[in-house]
């Protein structure tokens, strides 16, 4: 991704590399997603055509969102789209990650 993209006819769609080698391994998605309007939205979060999120933006504020993909299965897809109701928010970050984070002993 080169920078913020911003959302043309309510959608953003970003090419994803070969992601492959995630597949059937834990693997995360890391969004920070900008709402410049003056109105909360809900954006869909597809991989390929398999829906992984709905997320609320809530107006004039930056929201950062961690999805776990248990089994990173989607990610052999090709692409990652965002859409919503409308314009007025872009996607500023993206990142594939395979390890999301772990803690040990806290609840156990």
């Amino acid at each position: 991704m080169g920078g913020p993209q911003a959302a043309a006819l309510g959608a953003v769609t970003v090419p994803l590399p070969d992601l492959s080698g995630l597949a059937g391994q834990p693997a995360a998605l890391i969004l920070r997603l900008s709402n410049e309007g003056p109105t909360t939205r809900v954006a869909r979060v597809a991989v390929g055509g398999t829906t992984v999120a709905d997320v609320s933006l809530s107006p004039d504020r930056v929201t950062r969102v961690d999805l776990g993909l248990p089994d990173g299965s989607v990610l052999s897809d090709d692409s990652l789209t965002l859409t919503s109701d409308g314009d007025g928010w872009s996607l500023t970050f993206l990142e594939v990650a395979n390890v999301h984070g772990f803690s040990s002993g806290l609840f156990e």
